[in-house]
């Protein structure tokens, strides 16, 4: 099932133009380039996640990193050791930089797994997927380059379909760039890999602000993921 996901990934949120640098400020005026010094950024950035809320998530680093070389943080919450999972759930938060609330949920649904994660399952959290989007003074929806990371996923049809329908279908919207060739920022790389590694059955990938499940995937979708439908 893993498999079947993966190949879908073009479009991402399962269960569920180019910008310079030159213009860059970050809303804590510096880059972060290890956890910590992220945490301080997100926290200097979202008024629902504090610098301590997000050093307590003890956050590690995946060895990956932005374009601007800010980490990709990651948190695990393994299953019981003698057990096999019920499941293996990955969890996004961040993909667009300009949603912060896909970034204040990830932390909170961390909060309660800290208090809650029963071991049943195999959780992996990815909670800012573009942090360059979110941290630049103004937040924006791509990425330092300019690229919207929702729509460079690789697909099967990528290169046929991708450039054809940023041009025809929204009209070269900057904020829909999918990049000049499919997988070409390291933070959908960082992510890609990350799904061949930890073979998740499920990939939850959290955006703002309508309120809905928007399933893709070959298994059935969920009738309600918490509130959502």
């Amino acid at each position: 099932m893993a498999d079947r996901l993966r190949a879908r990934l073009s479009g991402l949120c399962l269960l569920g133009c180019m910008a310079t640098s030159a213009a860059y400020s970050s809303a804590s005026g510096s880059i972060a380039t290890t956890v910590d010094g992220l945490c301080v950024e997100i926290g200097s950035k979202l008024g629902s996640v504090s610098i301590a809320d997000c050093r307590r998530q003890g956050l590690r680093e995946s060895g990956a990193f932005s374009v601007l070389g800010r980490p990709l943080a990651i948190k695990e919450y393994p299953p019981k050791p003698e057990k096999k999972p019920l499941g293996r759930i990955l969890v996004i938060g961040g993909v667009h930089g300009d949603e912060y609330s896909s970034v204040s949920v990830i932390f909170k649904w961390m909060d309660i797994l800290n208090i809650h994660h029963s071991g049943l399952f195999h959780w992996h959290f990815v909670p800012l997927g573009n942090p360059d989007g979110l941290l630049r003074k103004k937040s924006q929806r791509q990425n330092d380059r300019g690229v919207d990371l929702n729509r460079n996923f690789p697909s099967a049809d990528w290169d046929e379909l991708a450039s054809r329908y940023w041009k025809g279908r929204t009209g070269s919207d900057p904020r829909r760039y999918p990049g000049p060739s499919a997988m070409s920022e390291p933070e959908v790389a960082y992510l890609v890999g990350e799904i061949e590694r930890f073979k998740p059955d499920v990939i939850v990938s959290m955006h703002a602000p309508y309120g809905l499940i928007d399933h893709d995937g070959p298994p059935k979708a969920p009738e309600r993921l918490g509130n959502l439908t």
